[in-house]
């Protein structure tokens, strides 16, 4: 049992170093969060993903229409990927909107949301049950199956960078869905 904690922290620490990693800087205050220890690290990301599962809306789906498990859990996800990655509301907004950006940064926050609500494995495969379980209820059957379009998409079109891979997932869905866009 120990041994598969030891591990499980070993590889949050891995992904928290390489979310991290673009934004360091030797001097840099930033670089205490790197010195945590992998306990701590862990419950960083599991903060990050909690927060993830926040807010993915294009100005169309209200929190309140999120369904419970989806409400429970998304700020602590946005939380954790806003520690991580920092994102501003600005930025958040822009997304609900529609408004398009090459911001590696902003895609990475998206990344994290993925990785931290589990919905994107380590080895760049996404859970579709973990994708299904949260979808709000009161989306469509067409809504949830543009979802899983984009993801069959996404799969199809050979994108390996695992930020590009999230982030082909949400444009996707923001354009064949806006109004049942999720983003927080």
């Amino acid at each position: 049992m120990n041994s598969n904690i030891d591990l499980y922290r070993v590889q949050m620490d891995y992904l928290l170093l390489f979310l991290a990693q673009p934004f360091t800087f030797s001097n840099s205050p930033y670089n205490t969060l790197l010195r945590f220890s992998s306990s701590a690290l862990s419950w960083l990301l599991i903060m990050t993903l909690v927060s993830l599962g926040s807010s993915l809306t294009f100005g169309a789906m209200d929190e309140k229409d999120y369904g419970s498990d989806l409400q429970q859990i998304y700020k602590i996800w946005h939380d954790k990927c806003d520690l991580i990655v920092g994102i501003s509301q600005e930025e958040i907004n822009n997304l609900r909107n529609g408004i398009p950006t090459e911001n590696e940064r902003v895609q990475r926050y998206v990344l994290c949301l993925f990785l931290v609500s589990d919905a994107l494995s380590r080895d760049l495969v996404i859970n579709t049950d973990i994708v299904n379980h949260y979808m709000p209820k009161r989306m469509t059957e067409q809504s949830k199956k543009n979802y899983f379009d984009c993801i069959e998409e996404t799969k199809k079109s050979g994108i390996r960078v695992p930020h590009l891979i999230t982030w082909n997932i949400i444009e996707c869905a923001f354009k064949k869905g806006p109004e049942n866009f999720i983003i927080f």
